[in-house]
């Protein structure tokens, strides 16, 4: 006792509080000499009573703060100790103390997660959990419910993958010693549930794990011994509230049942009769209206599906049989309707039934063959919300898809429209129809999950019953679903586009009882029509044509007779979009002509019908909605057939595609016709208009009658468009297969006005406006109408929000159509009066509908080009943007005028060159907008184009400068460097050279004169900006001089330069570098001394060494839009800085000594970068540079013992940090170093003047097959762009390894071809496991297409270099290549392009390896490889004879 006084006393009197202690005892338990056995005991219970109060003074830190003061309870958790020196008691209650910590635990923290991990996996705590399961049940479900807390915030797919298989390594060690007890399946339930969710959350992003948690299922609950005690229970028995009779639901959550579902229907899906036993115990205890198991009906529907699903995934059939008194599909029939008929009050209810009808008809068709029509006729009828209407729709598309699989499509016309004429005789239900029909979306119904209820209240179900209240899934419940879901929800149907209600619900009327209103069901039926052929398509158009005849010809057209009469013409419509008969009309010409005729009669039947009534019937009948539509599909497939006539009937007058109806009837139908139904005429409409120029290209018409055809034309284009809303018209033109050519047969005033529709947010969707313009790119005169009318609608917009009258009085309408002699002056004018009145003026803030409103204009302008537009209205339209921005740059957002006039230097640059200079004058051009990127765009085509007129304005401005004007003084260098860039070139301007050298003298003169009044050190301190100018002005004035293009400089003025040399070394920018470099390159004319020299050379290293920082730090974020600088408004910042470090670069290696640059060489291993969070962030400085050196300095002029020097640096850096972070595996977590590392090496190996030794270049193979690419190819989305640039930069340093060190590489074929089987490996498992159900999109195949290329070159340059060496590694890297197509889940090969690129590496591969290969081959490769193989070889063999029969066939 009193050993264990004296250390507490010891432990309490540390001043470093508990983290203090705990070093004292951590020392005291390490100790050899201070042997007291109970000191164990002692230390860990002071741990214990300590642990929670540490704990609360942490747990407001930030992580790092946190995992640095924690790290010493995970040392004293790790120490080593006798496996008797803990009590049982004690490790008891480290648990119960962690599940405290973890429940006040705030974010994520990870070495407390690390803290639980070691307490479930060390060695130390297993001596007493390997005699008591539950113990470590209790710890690990601890640590995995702190780390599903900890998934929250996320982390590296790498950092996750490592945790998890942690987890699961350790529990694989219980399972193989301890698998059959009893008590472990105990303790693995206590955790079973935490874990499952793991899986789950994980699945979310995306780290797949649910195979391992079934192998456990399998090994704990699911064994062969084990399969007779599930589904046995006896209905009212003890354990029928269980699923399978072992898992009670208050128990396990519901998400959890349905994985132990799964690995139940795994581990035993060859057993049959278990199979069968489970469906008995599911349909009998849970999927029940009264006494289910799961009482939450929602969550019974969810549960139910996604067993179907299960079954669906694991090819598991029912085979009834096997049980007599157990008929599965009656029962489940039963339970369905009954469930239907119980929920139909309730839409939430019935759509999630009806989701699980569809489920079952995506398992099994034959289940439901013999009664989906009596369910989809029971709820038809039914009131139904939009998304169970949505429900609705899925479900009738999995029918129609059920009985193509069948092949029994005249099943299902036969049965519904049977079955729906019987059903509607006896029901009575015209009262519902008429209900259903007057509401267009249907009733809004209190939703049970939206109703203020108490969860204590009861529902009434149809039936009268009372129901218990449903509780909407909580979030997180949700998730765990959706992960469930996942593999559904990446079906290719859910990735199709999704169409728009108003081009495709042309049926309003039938969305009660048909839905279609995105077009998904509209598809499900043409693919339904197109499986009929010729005998049936014939047949089945007759069975209809006799229900219309029959339907029309009864007295009493009720609402339910109607509604037979429209469902029968919408099936006609997709049987006439969807049927195959044209494509072999030849061989029953003569049927498909009586079939034409008569529906002829029976459409002019109901055209008559329906026109009888007059205009009141017409209003009130839903029948003339059908009949438009049919009209129009008929229409269409009666051109189709007399356009691909056979070449035997001469026939071809389109005229009579409408003699069902007189002329005088079809006026009828379109004056009588409803306003809801306007848009189906316009439709008939511009069929007949489409109809009209067939007629005239296959019957050549005199002028008079070609004439009368034009205003005919013109006359149904005024119908047409005479909404004066527009929304009649709105279906045509978001309509893509007809809207461009429609427009381009308007005139000019009607393409503005359709224009102006089109470019409104709420009637057109920008990516309809947006395929529109791509379209009419090449149509010049439909796109001008466009761009003028957004030019219309920003002025619009901007007068509204100001008195800007001078944009009212700019006629838009006409803006291209007027004379230049009165264009010119007008804009001229407005531009003049927007420089006088914006001088001074406060920003206008513009209300959110208008900036709205431009924000939508300037996304439409972003897809409109101009560049091949005739210089005169080029220049109109620029001079009108011009306008437009000097008001916008009045108004705020910013972001509106900065996006306007990138898209203004867009049409400048692009194209045609334009003539701005008309219309605006330099000295007004510079009030409006300064000397920004649209200034210096515009001043660079002036002085490309130099005219009279404008060289004497810009002698003006020279003899107008004062030294006290700085912004002239700006514009005078600005003219300067524009002048000095365009001197070596073409000149298109009429002002002679001489003057132009004479006016930059002047110039120059004039900045000499400006600088010798300033003060450099003054300057810099009080005016920075004006700094910066005077700086750029030394520089023109030392180069101009300097050059001899100018007189000596004098004394005077080279003293004050010198001022300003010595001020630019004390700062950072551009302009500085610019002239300490010029100061370098001229040191001998500017009479340097030895010290400002070597100023400056350590100045342009500092800067060179900080430009490249700034580059690594923004490398994820360079900037790709129209972010101009200065000096060259055509490129981009990123190219600005990498201009700046080569200018430097060249000047100091042009400049330094050899020694010198040996000297700053030796340095480049030990940079650092101060500031930076980043750990790597020296790493990346470092190779970056050497990456830049390589390419810029070492030049010709370097010699050998500087190439030895900057190898030797270069292979230090290599060895020490790169290979570490290999050992560390730190490398998988960042790619930008990643990218940085690979770009540096590819550079430095295709140096040949540089001599790299072996060791180096084993590292730089060492480090790419450390990368492992074939681990990155399971790409999640989003994460596409960075796998392709790695990918892409490791082919190209293998590609230079072979071109530039070919020896090196034959000394070290196997560990290239490793990589290379690696690279090849990757592109072929891409999205092998994550894209599951998901097809490529078209830009991956065609990257990975091309991602091929480089490794094929690769192949095919080794297979001709180094023949004798390969030849015998061949076989080998051909055997991998097949077996990795076979054993990836689905290989990326299954696309023509990609495997085309992919055997022909193999061919290459074929063509060098000796004849015993492919005997070998057939030997040791496994049954699939070799069918592959086999596959591959009679390619190969063929391609082989192809090649030769040309070559044969060229010599001959």
């Amino acid at each position: 006792m009193d050993i264990k006084r004296q250390i507490l006393e010891q432990l309490a009197s540390k001043e470093d509080g508990f983290a203090g202690s705990l070093a004292y005892g951590i020392k005291l338990w390490n100790s050899p000499s201070f042997y007291y056995m109970s000191k164990y005991e002692v230390l860990f219970q002071y741990f214990l009573d300590n642990v929670t109060t540490f704990f609360e003074e942490l747990n407001s830190l930030d992580e790092t703060q946190f995992n640095e003061r924690w790290q010493i309870i995970n040392t004293f958790l790790l120490l080593p100790c006798p496996s008797n020196a803990l009590s049982t008691t004690m490790v008891e209650g480290l648990e119960r103390r962690f599940r405290v910590l973890c429940q006040q635990a705030v974010g994520r923290k990870e070495q407390l997660l690390e803290s639980l991990l070691i307490v479930a996996c060390d060695v130390k705590y297993k001596n007493f959990y390997k005699f008591d399961f539950y113990a470590y049940a209790a710890v690990l479900g601890v640590a995995i419910d702190y780390y599903k807390k900890c998934l929250n915030e996320r982390r590296s797919k790498e950092e996750e993958e490592k945790i998890v298989d942690r987890i699961f390594g350790d529990i694989k060690i219980y399972h193989k010693s301890a698998s059959d007890s009893g008590k472990w399946r105990l303790a693995f339930d206590q955790f079973v549930t935490p874990l499952s969710e793991l899986v789950l959350l994980l699945e979310t992003r995306g780290i797949e794990r649910r195979t391992e948690l079934l192998d456990f299922f399998q090994q704990v609950y699911f064994t062969h011994e084990r399969v007779s005690t599930y589904n046995r229970t006896v209905q009212g028995g003890q354990k029928s509230s269980a699923f399978m009779g072992h898992f009670d639901p208050s128990t396990y959550p519901l998400h959890v049942i349905a994985l132990l579902m799964e690995g139940f229907l795994r581990s035993y899906r060859d057993l049959k009769l278990e199979i069968l036993f489970f469906m008995r115990h599911y349909l009998q205890n849970v999927f029940v209206v009264e006494n289910s198991i799961v009482p939450d009906s929602r969550q019974m529907f969810v549960i139910t599906k996604y067993v179907f699903t299960l079954l669906k995934r694991y090819y598991i059939t029912v085979d009834q049989q096997l049980m007599v008194d157990f008929n599965f599909i009656d029962i489940l029939i039963t339970e369905l309707k009954q469930h239907l008929t119980a929920y139909s009050a309730s839409d939430p209810l019935l759509g999630d039934c009806l989701e699980l009808i569809r489920a079952i008809n995506e398992y099994n068709p034959l289940i439901l063959e013999h009664s989906i029509v009596d369910i989809v006729l029971q709820v038809m009828f039914m009131r139904k919300h939009p998304e169970t209407l949505h429900s609705f729709q899925a479900m009738l598309v999995s029918t129609v898809n059920m009985f193509m699989k069948l092949n029994k499509g005249e099943n299902l016309c036969d049965e519904l429209f049977m079955k729906l004429g019987d059903y509607l005789d006896e029901q009575d239900l015209d009262e519902r129809i008429c209900e259903l029909r007057t509401v267009k979306l249907v009733e809004k119904r209190r939703l049970d999950e939206d109703s203020g209820e108490t969860p204590s209240k009861k529902k009434k179900r149809a039936d009268g019953s009372e129901q218990p209240a449903r509780e909407q899934l909580p979030s997180g419940k949700k998730l765990y679903w959706d992960a469930l879901f996942s593999d559904q929800n990446t079906s290719n149907e859910a990735g199709r586009l999704q169409h728009h209600s108003e081009v495709y619900n042309f049926w309003p009327e039938l969305t009660f009882a048909w839905p279609d209103a995105d077009g998904r069901l509209g598809e499900a039926m043409k693919e339904y029509t197109k499986q009929l052929l010729t005998k049936r398509s014939l047949s089945y158009w007759k069975k209809f044509m006799l229900m219309l005849n029959d339907l029309m010809e009864l007295p009493d057209q009720t609402e339910s007779i109607v509604l037979q009469v429209e469902l029968v013409l919408c099936w006609m419509c997709y049987f006439f979009a969807g049927n195959t008969l044209i494509e072999q009309s030849n061989l029953f010409w003569s049927r498909l002509v009586a079939s034409l005729e008569e529906f002829d009669q029976i459409l002019g039947n109901i055209g008559r019908k329906v026109l009888a009534g007059g205009d009141e019937a017409a209003e009130r009948t839903s029948l003339y909605g059908a009949f438009l539509n049919v009209v129009y599909y008929y229409g269409n497939y009666r051109t189709m057939v007399l356009y691909y006539r056979p070449d035997s009937i001469e026939e071809n007058d389109y005229k009579k595609l409408y003699a069902y109806l007189t002329d005088a009837e079809w006026r009828l139908v379109e004056e009588r016709v409803p306003d809801r139904y306007r848009p189906l005429l316009n439709r008939v409409l511009l069929q007949k208009l489409r109809l009209s120029f067939f007629d005239e290209q296959n019957q050549p018409t005199e002028a008079e009658q070609t004439e009368d055809n034009h205003e005919k034309r013109q006359r149904i284009i005024a119908k047409v468009l005479e909404d004066k809303t527009g929304e009649h018209v709105r279906p045509l033109l978001l309509d893509r297969a007809t809207n461009v050519w429609f427009m381009g047969l308007l005139e000019k005033q009607q393409q503005r006005t359709v224009a102006n529709w089109l470019l409104d947010a709420a009637y057109c969707p920008l990516e309809e406006i947006n395929y529109i313009l791509l379209e009419v790119t090449s149509n010049h005169d439909l796109l001008e109408v466009f761009l003028v009318e957004v030019y219309r609608k920003i002025a619009k917009l901007l007068a509204r929000s100001e008195d800007a009258s001078m944009l009212r009085n700019l006629n838009f309408k006409q803006l291209l159509e007027q004379e230049e002699t009165t264009i010119v002056p007008k804009l001229k004018q407005l531009l003049e009066q927007s420089a006088t009145t914006n001088r001074g003026e406060e920003q206008i803030v513009l209300n959110p509908p208008t900036v709205n409103g431009l924000m939508h204009l300037l996304d439409v302008l972003d897809e409109i080009r101009i560049d091949l537009y005739e210089q005169d209205k080029k220049s109109i339209l620029v001079a009108v943007h011009l306008l437009l921005l000097a008001k916008l740059n009045s108004c705020r957002p910013a972001n509106l005028a900065e996006r306007f006039k990138n898209q203004l230097i867009k049409f400048i640059l692009l194209g045609t060159t334009t003539n701005v200079a008309k219309f605006i004058t330099v000295e007004t051009l510079v009030k409006l907008f300064g000397l920004s990127p649209v200034v210096i765009s515009l001043l660079q085509q002036i002085v490309e184009h130099l005219t009279e007129e404008k060289f004497e304005e810009f002698k003006s401005i020279l003899n107008n400068f004062s030294n006290e004007n700085d912004a002239h003084f700006e514009l005078l260098l600005l003219i300067y460097n524009l002048e000095q860039r365009n001197k070596s070139r073409n000149r298109k301007a009429s002002v002679g050279v001489e003057q132009r050298k004479a006016f930059l003298g002047e110039l120059v003169s004039a900045v000499d004169g400006y600088l010798l009044q300033k003060n450099a050190k003054k300057l810099r301190k009080h005016d920075p900006v004006r700094f910066n100018h005077a700086l750029k002005g030394c520089f023109t004035s030392v180069r101009h001089k300097a050059e001899g293009q100018q007189g000596a400089l004098s004394e005077e003025l080279r003293e004050h330069l010198l001022g300003f040399i010595k001020q630019a070394l004390k700062v950072f920018s551009y302009n500085s570098d610019m002239l300490l470099t010029r100061c370098l390159i001229h040191k001998d004319f500017l009479k340097l001394d030895a010290s400002l020299t070597t100023a400056i050379e350590q100045k342009c290293w500092e800067t060179f060494i900080a430009l490249m920082q700034e580059k690594v730090a923004v490398r994820d974020d360079r900037e790709h839009g129209l972010a101009l600088d200065e000096q060259n408004p055509a490129v981009s910042q990123t190219d600005e800085q990498m201009r700046r470090i080569e200018t430097i670069i060249s000047a100091l290696v042009g400049h330094l000594s050899e020694d010198q640059y040996m000297e700053k060489l030796n340095l480049l291993n030990r940079i650092d970068v101060v500031g930076s969070k980043d750990s790597t962030a020296p790493l990346k400085l470092t190779m970056a540079v050497f990456d830049i050196l390589s390419k810029k300095g070492l030049t010709n002029t370097v010699s050998k013992e500087t190439c030895k020097v900057f190898v030797r640096s270069f292979a230090a850096v290599v060895a020490r940090d790169v290979m570490g972070l290999c050992v560390l595996n730190q490398h998988q977590r960042d790619h930008p170093l990643l990218e940085t590392i690979l770009e540096c090496f590819a550079t430095i190996v295709a140096h040949r003047k540089l001599a790299l030794f072996p060791a180096l270049l084993d590292y730089v193979l060492q480090f790419m097959s450390a990368i492992n690419i074939r681990k990155h190819a399971s790409v999640q989305q989003g994460e596409e762009a960075p796998f392709f640039r790695l990918h892409r930069l490791m082919s190209e340093v293998l590609f230079q390894l072979l071109k530039a060190r070919p020896n090196y590489v034959v000394t070290r074929l196997p560990s290239y071809m490793h990589v290379y089987e690696a690279l090849v490996g990757a592109l072929i498992c891409y999205k092998g496991d994550v894209g599951m159900g998901k097809a490529l999109n078209s830009f991956e195949i065609l990257t990975i297409s091309d991602l091929l290329l480089p490794l094929q070159r690769i192949v095919n340059i080794a297979c001709k270099k180094l023949e004798k060496q390969l030849y015998t590694l061949a076989p080998y890297v051909l055997g991998k290549v097949l077996d990795t197509i076979v054993q990836c889940k689905r290989s990326t090969t299954e696309h023509n392009r990609i495997a085309s690129n992919v055997y022909n590496i193999c061919f290459s591969l074929m063509g060098i390896y000796d004849t015993h290969a492919p005997a070998y081959l057939l030997r040791t490769l496994d049954e699939s490889c070799r069918a592959l193989f086999t596959t591959v070889t009679k390619r190969y063999e063929r391609r082989n004879d192809n090649l030769g029969y040309r070559s044969r066939g060229k010599s001959a």
